[in-house]
């Protein structure tokens, strides 16, 4: 279509056959068997029967659909089908934002047993969430991996998670056992030029070219193979290798590694305003893996990706506007180099900081790493954030 679409009718034109309704907004979910693989809510347009959730029908790409089954609404073999796309949200037909709240949002759990349990105000493409106030793991999902969950913080595949529901306009999520409450925190992304999560199958190819449609270049890529345990989350961000060729090096967003080499992850080429570029590691493109990433990039105003060098004192980062939220990550050797996240909704800016690590299971920890300004943040004598000639990288959104 040249496009992802965000609705597909499809009818089969040569014989009996339905048509077929599929959106995002129901579920259109990429696989990544052993899990609910992939299976899309199928309505029938010329039926009074409810939808059924139990077939991988279409899959979803950059630029159009492939049926994902042999299924004869969709895919019978030598048969002729039409069908109708409407276009999905991506950099080039969204309207730019004109505050924060358009595209990020963060919000408490209510323990709501129907969606959203998080409210946003607008469709939400991915979000995570975390009890800030005990020991467990970061959750994540995505509208092309809902009622599945990752973890940002551990290594292990993908999961079913039925509370990961996105179909709402207004927020994600719901609490089927009534325990998300206030001590559960979520942050959300819209897809916009600033952001967009992408799920696709690996080719094993060096290199190998995606379409992200963010018509705007990524400068933060995260990316996590779904279907295999143990595999490390890849982050590449224009910070590396001190802003250098910064695609040359990597680092693991579910541990405190410092950067290392990176050639077999994204082909020591960075991304355009069109194409994430990858190698043939399996932490990234293996053939016949599945793979999700997540991509963000610095709008006016509105999100920055940037690095800055420690000075164990006090210093100030100009951004151009009042960050909510801001990830910081120690990029260079020696100690403390865990994501640290902070933000005004968890408490940031005065005095001691609640804070998360993106890395760790952990509750809440607090310390005076500095506060946010109209134009930036500012940095205290932490050597997690601002220790002396170290290298840090940063991202963070209105």
């Amino acid at each position: 279509t040249g496009w992802q679409p965000q609705w597909v009718m499809i009818k089969r034109m040569d014989g009996t056959g339905k048509w077929a309704m599929f959106d995002k907004m129901r579920g259109i979910t990429s696989a990544a068997s052993p899990e609910t693989d992939g299976d899309d809510a199928f309505l029938v347009a010329n039926e009074t029967t409810a939808e059924t959730n139990n077939t991988q029908y279409i899959d979803l790409t950059a630029k159009g659909f492939t049926p994902g089954s042999t299924d004869v609404a969709v895919n019978s073999n030598n048969a002729d089908y039409m069908y109708l796309c409407i276009r999905d949200l991506d950099g080039y037909v969204t309207p730019a934002p004109e505050v924060g709240t358009d595209v990020f949002a963060m919000d408490t759990g209510s323990s709501s047993s129907t969606i959203p349990e998080w409210d946003s105000g607008f469709p939400v493409a991915f979000g995570m969430f975390k009890k800030t106030n005990a020991t467990q793991d970061w959750y994540a999902s995505a509208r092309l991996l809902q009622g599945n969950v990752i973890y940002p913080s551990n290594s292990d595949e993908e999961d079913g998670f039925g509370d990961a529901a996105f179909d709402s306009n207004v927020g994600w999520g719901k609490s089927s056992s009534g325990t998300y409450g206030s001590s559960y925190q979520s942050w959300m992304w819209k897809k916009s030029k600033g952001f967009t999560a992408i799920a696709y199958p690996g080719t094993g190819r060096l290199p190998t070219a995606i379409v992200h449609n963010m018509n705007n270049t990524p400068e933060m890529v995260w990316i996590k193979r779904r279907d295999y345990t143990g595999k490390n989350w890849v982050v590449g961000h224009i910070g590396l290798n001190g802003g250098t060729n910064p695609f040359t090096k990597y680092l693991n967003l579910n541990d405190s590694a410092h950067e290392a080499d990176s050639n077999s992850m994204f082909s020591d080429t960075a991304p355009t305003s069109e194409i994430l570029t990858l190698g043939s590691d399996n932490l990234v493109n293996a053939g016949s893996a599945e793979y999700v990433a997540f991509l963000f990039a610095s709008v006016d105003g509105i999100s920055k990706c940037g690095y800055y060098t420690g000075n164990s004192g006090t210093q100030t980062i100009t951004v151009g506007f009042q960050p909510r939220f801001l990830i910081i990550k120690k990029t260079s050797s020696g100690q403390d180099r865990n994501w640290y996240v902070l933000d005004t909704t968890q408490g940031w800016g005065s005095g001691n900081d609640d804070f998360l690590e993106l890395n760790q299971n952990s509750s809440q920890s607090s310390a005076d790493l500095g506060a946010p300004t109209s134009t930036g943040f500012t940095l205290t004598n932490t050597d997690g954030t601002n220790g002396s000639g170290n290298n840090y990288i940063y991202y963070c959104h209105a």
